[in-house]
């Protein structure tokens, strides 16, 4: 097909190379003109090119779909501390079962305890193991808990738990971190922030995830908001250690 150009002038149609219109005799601007196949072929192009776009749009959205159910599952939990000895260990086992007994209520009653953050890490890390022997089959099974004991009332959790489903595990890790004050009333402790892997928790999910990952960090059948219920008041001496007061 040979190729054409439209005079600006008539509108008449003059074969592509001409200087002057065919029907009229003015001068073309070539410049300013198509090639009518060349038109076409750029029609053309422009619908392969949307098909191009929505492929690529497609392609992206699936790679940050797939990318953030990966990064739910990577495993970013600390690795655990130098082990502490067995004593430190032993003591804060007892001092947590002695404190949350009921029977003990009022034996605890305005005393002060102090955990150490490396053995409460170990001491829940061995109260995970004895919990695995009877929770065998369960689709998430707890591993390790990390805690982080900071500035004057900042506490870290790195939570690492293992996941089973269609018979396949994979590790994962949770993170949360909770500013508390002192009132009247006991403690009050607020979420500063989660993630779950390496993604960020949204601020409205955030307390789901206490709910349903979180509670179970406390030994025996207390929930971790009853466990807190108790407590009167609780600082952080010498950067590693937490001191509570019982109610």
């Amino acid at each position: 097909m040979a190729m054409e150009m439209k005079c600006n002038e008539c509108g008449g149609k003059s074969p592509m190379g001409a200087i002057f219109c065919r029907e009229c005799g003015q001068k073309l601007d070539i410049d300013s003109m198509e090639p009518k196949v060349t038109s076409k072929a750029t029609d053309g192009g422009f619908n392969f090119s949307k098909l191009a776009i929505r492929r690529l749009i497609s392609l992206c959205i699936s790679i940050i779909i797939f990318g953030s159910i990966g990064m739910l599952f990577v495993n970013d939990a600390p690795e655990l501390p130098e082990e502490v000895d067995k004593d430190s260990i032993t003591i804060v086992s007892k001092t947590f079962n002695f404190i949350t007994d009921d029977r003990n209520k009022n034996k605890v009653k305005n005393k002060k305890y102090k955990f150490e953050e490396d053995a409460l890490t170990y001491f829940m890390q061995d109260t995970f193991l004895e919990r695995q022997e009877t929770e065998e089959g369960d689709a998430i099974t707890y591993n390790n808990c990390v805690f982080d004991f900071y500035d004057e009332n900042m506490i870290k959790v790195d939570l690492q738990a293992t996941i089973v489903a269609v018979g396949i595990s994979k590790e994962i890790s949770m993170q949360m971190i909770f500013s508390f004050e002192n009132d009247n009333d006991g403690v009050v402790f607020t979420i500063v922030s989660a993630k779950h892997g390496m993604i960020p928790v949204p601020e409205f999910a955030q307390e789901k995830l206490v709910t349903s990952r979180y509670e179970r960090l406390v030994p025996g059948d207390d929930d971790i908001y009853t466990l807190i219920e108790r407590f009167k008041s609780i600082k952080i001496v010498n950067s590693d250690t937490l001191e509570i007061k019982m109610k």
